[in-house]
């Protein structure tokens, strides 16, 4: 039986290896030694403002382009709606130009419900078919200030999608790293407890707890260290997938 737990830095964990790895080793004291102390209560703790972190930067990430998404669909409904409208204009000249619009606009189908990377993949092919058309067909048309309205919001988008989700990027990731150096202080708490309570026999359970722990770090030092060692870098999920499989052995 191993009196103490085998120690190893966080931040040589992706944040995909370091969920999995709380989640195993709140299973493995629920399993050995219980939960009713509060060592354990403070990295759980830990472990869910770190899940929540990871949930909080991809929502963030989404609700950030949200306002400029709405302008973009806006401007193609409004778009949509003019060129109906011109197809059935009395004037002949009118009709005629919006229909020269409208072969190039109907092969889009609405895009306002896809997810952005496949409307606005859609909307940039949409806006360079469009600027093949003389600009006076487009004025004609009475769509040409639509047109534009439309091509301003989709290259505001892109932006927003570069600088501000770099910006909150950059904020999430510090708050991230936060939650992580948390769990990492928690996590040596926890095992010098686990250690203390094995040396004067007070938590029945705690030697199993601590051995299962070191047989699931062993694994993860093992394979950082090869990781390290290989010019490919591996998938991030790989160590995650690896810990789930080292944990069926325990």
């Amino acid at each position: 039986m191993s009196e103490t737990i085998q120690r190893f830095k966080f931040n040589m964990l992706r944040r995909e290896e370091q969920h999995s790895f709380n989640d195993r080793v709140l299973q493995i004291l629920h399993n050995t030694c219980g939960t009713d102390f509060k060592v354990y209560e403070r990295f759980e703790a830990a472990a869910r403002t770190f899940d929540n972190q990871i949930a909080d930067q991809t929502l963030n990430s989404v609700q950030s382009l949200a306002s400029y998404d709405a302008v973009a669909d806006n401007a193609w409904s409004s778009m949509n709606l003019q060129l109906k409208a011109s197809l059935v204009h009395p004037r002949p000249s009118i009709r005629a130009a919006a229909e020269e619009v409208s072969a190039i606009f109907s092969k889009t189908p609405n895009p306002t419900n896809l997810n952005y990377d496949q409307e606005y993949g859609s909307l940039r092919t949409l806006l360079t078919q469009l600027a093949t058309l003389p600009e006076e067909t487009l004025k004609t048309a009475l769509v040409d200030e639509h047109f534009k309205a439309l091509r301003d919001a989709v290259d505001a988008f892109t932006l927003a999608s570069i600088e501000r989700i770099d910006a909150l990027s950059k904020k999430q990731n510090g708050l991230l790293k936060a939650a992580s150096n948390d769990c990492y202080k928690a996590w040596l708490d926890l095992a010098k407890y686990l250690e203390l309570m094995l040396s004067i026999n007070e938590l029945p359970g705690s030697g199993e707890a601590i051995d299962q722990l070191n047989i699931l770090i062993l694994g993860i030092k093992r394979r950082l260290s090869a990781r390290s060692k290989s010019d490919a870098t591996p998938s991030s999920n790989i160590v995650a997938e690896e810990i789930a499989a080292e944990s069926a052995q325990i």
